[in-house]
C-alpha cells in the first residue's frame, strides 16, 4: 500500500456558511463550542457567532471542502480558477487549509478507498 500524504487528505468543513451571489463565502464560526457555554452563555449573547468573510481564494477552497475533494484536487481547482502556477497554488491552498484546521474550522479524512485497506 502506498503511503498517503497531505495531498491525499480530504478536508471537511466544520462550520455553517453562506454563499453570496458573487460566489464569495461568509463562514459562521461559533464563539463558544463547549456544552456549558452553548447552553447557558450563547442564549444571552446578541451575536453568538463570528462572521468571517472569505476572499476569492478562501471561498473557492471552502466550497470545495465537501468531504469528497482531496487537497491535490483543490490545488488544481484553485490553479485553474485563479490562474496561479502549480507551486503558488499548492503553497496558498495548503497554508490556508492548515490555518483552518488549527482554528477548528475543518478536519481531514482519509480517502474512502484507502480507509478500509489493511
Amino acid at each position: 500500500m502506498a503511503e498517503l500524504g497531505f495531498e491525499d487528505a480530504i478536508p471537511v468543513r466544520q462550520h455553517d456558511f453562506e454563499e453570496h451571489p458573487d460566489h464569495l463565502v461568509t463562514v459562521r464560526v461559533p464563539k463558544f463550542t463547549g456544552p456549558f457555554a452553548r447552553r447557558f452563555v450563547l442564549p444571552l449573547m446578541a451575536k453568538p457567532e463570528i462572521r468571517v468573510h472569505l476572499d476569492e481564494l478562501g471561498s473557492t477552497v471552502w466550497l470545495a471542502c465537501d468531504g469528497r475533494t482531496s487537497v491535490a484536487r483543490l490545488t488544481d481547482l484553485v490553479r485553474g480558477r485563479l490562474g496561479l502556477t502549480q507551486d503558488a497554488a499548492r503553497e496558498r491552498v495548503q497554508s490556508f487549509l492548515r490555518q483552518l484546521a488549527r482554528e477548528g474550522s475543518l478536519t481531514y479524512q482519509v480517502p474512502a478507498d484507502e480507509a478500509g485497506s489493511p
